[in-house]
Formats: C-alpha cells, sequence, structure tokens
C-alpha cells in the first residue's frame, strides 16, 4: 500500500460456488507514481486479509460476525538501522501469498467449473477477443439493446442473486440498475472508450477480465472498465459494470460470468 492506506469490506460469496476448501491468492506489486508504476516494492507496503461470515437481520443490520476463517497479514521485520517494522519482501519487483480456508455454504453454482483453462503463453490474442468482447457489450449500452444486454448478463446476475440470498426488492433495484442506462434517466450518459487495458486472470485462470492501467487512469487502476459517465444535480458520476469472463467447454465464444 505504501504512501496511501486503503480499507475496504466486499461479500465473497459470488466467488464461493459450494462449500468445501477454498483458495486466496493476494498478489502485490510497486506502487505507481503519477501513473508510472515503480521498480520494487517499497518497505512501508501493508497487506491485511481478514476472511468471516456475518449474518445480518431482516432490516440490514448486522446480528452476528463470527470468528475470522482467515486473519492474516504481511509478515514485518525489524530494520537495523532505525528500529522501524518493514515489509520482509520489500525490494522485491512482485510477491504473493497464499491460502485456503473452508466454507459452509447452502448453495451450489455451477459458475465456471466447466470452464476451460485459457492458455497463458496466447495472452496478446486472447487479449484481443476479451477486448473484442467488451466492446461489444460497451456498444449494446451505446445503440440500447437492452435485450441483447440483458440476455448476456442473465446468467451471471442469477447466479450473484442466489449467492448473495437477494430479497425481491434486492432484484428489482439492480433491473433498475441497468434499465436506467437504457431509457434516458441518466442525464448526458455516455460510455468510456476501450482501448490498450489489462488482461488479468482469475480462478486457476478460468476467468479473466479488463481493467484499467495506471497509465491510463492513474486513479482508476485496477477497476473495472466497462464505464459510463453521466450527472446528477450538476455533479459528475460514474456507473460501473464489473464483467468476467469465461470460455464454457466446447464453445468458441467467451461469455460473461461475473
Amino acid at each position: 500500500m505504501g504512501n496511501g492506506a486503503l480499507s475496504a469490506s466486499v461479500p465473497i460469496n459470488t466467488e464461493i460456488l459450494k462449500s468445501g476448501l477454498q483458495s486466496w491468492k493476494i498478489r502485490i506489486f510497486p506502487i505507481h507514481i503519477n501513473g508510472i508504476p515503480q521498480k520494487m516494492i517499497e518497505g512501508e507496503a501493508r497487506v491485511q486479509l481478514k476472511i468471516q461470515a456475518i449474518r445480518f437481520k431482516d432490516d440490514g443490520d448486522i446480528e452476528k460476525i463470527s470468528t475470522p476463517v482467515i486473519d492474516f497479514e504481511v509478515p514485518l521485520k525489524k530494520e537495523k538501522e532505525t528500529g522501524k517494522n518493514i515489509f520482509v519482501d520489500m525490494g522485491k519487483p512482485y510477491v504473493e501469498y497464499c491460502g485456503t480456508f473452508q466454507a459452509n455454504v447452502p448453495y451450489q453454482l455451477k459458475g465456471w467449473q466447466d470452464g476451460e483453462k485459457f492458455d497463458l503463453s496466447d495472452s496478446l490474442n486472447l487479449k484481443k477477443e476479451v477486448l473484442n468482447k467488451f466492446n461489444e457489450l460497451r456498444n449494446m449500452i451505446i445503440n440500447k439493446e437492452e435485450n441483447k444486454f440483458e440476455e448476456s448478463i442473465l446468467y451471471k446476475e442469477k447466479e450473484v442473486a442466489q449467492a448473495l440470498f437477494m430479497t425481491e426488492k434486492e432484484s428489482k433495484d439492480i433491473a433498475k440498475f441497468y434499465t436506467a442506462v437504457f431509457d434516458g434517466t441518466l442525464q448526458n450518459f455516455n460510455m468510456t472508450s476501450i482501448d490498450n487495458e489489462e488482461l488479468v486472470y482469475y480462478c486457476e485462470d478460468r476467468v479473466v477480465t479488463l481493467l484499467f492501467t495506471a497509465m491510463k487512469c492513474p486513479r482508476c487502476k485496477g477497476e473495472p472498465v466497462l464505464v459510463g459517465r453521466y450527472e446528477e444535480e450538476n455533479r459528475k458520476k460514474v456507473r460501473i459494470f464489473p464483467i468476467y469472463l469465461y470460455r464454457p467447454k466446447g464453445k468458441k465464444e467467451l461469455e460473461v460470468i461475473r
């Protein structure tokens, strides 16, 4: 994290397909300064990962928080000269930590289990294919092809709704989120261009997406690239569409899975 700090809490149910052993991985890169990636990870880098179950009440308040099944912090060491705690792996261009945990969930999803494993050595051709798919989705929004867009994300949204135990109201809110893009509700809405973004792999290389690079948008690095901008009460806002793709076995086309 270097010179800055960021914390967030996000549900991971959509990445847990069924009960059993789950895996996690943390990837640490050097920070970017003015959009330029540094060569080495700084000694001030810190990362913490905590995974725990949370039960909510019907009104949305938290009812119960479980003991974390994962409570990981990157290892530190004392710097001889200053006595300060510094990151053990400082000075490296990249480092990753991984582990497993047990999850028990009351559902079972198909997800990307039947997805083909991407060939990382063919990343240039895959990136072109992924870019074409993203621009295809972007053009559906621009051309107001609501039915085609909904059909493309239907499988994703069905599984997400099941994994997050969505109520009828929550499902309707998701529908409104998409509908507003097509019915003219959002003032001066326009889609951001998608070009030379970063190709990122997930789920044992069976899922892939595009993320903004620091060169394209320093503040947006690592964010989803399918983004629309609009105005609301004289304020500029963005509408983000996180999209993750996979290739079902036996099929040629990439499909939206998350």
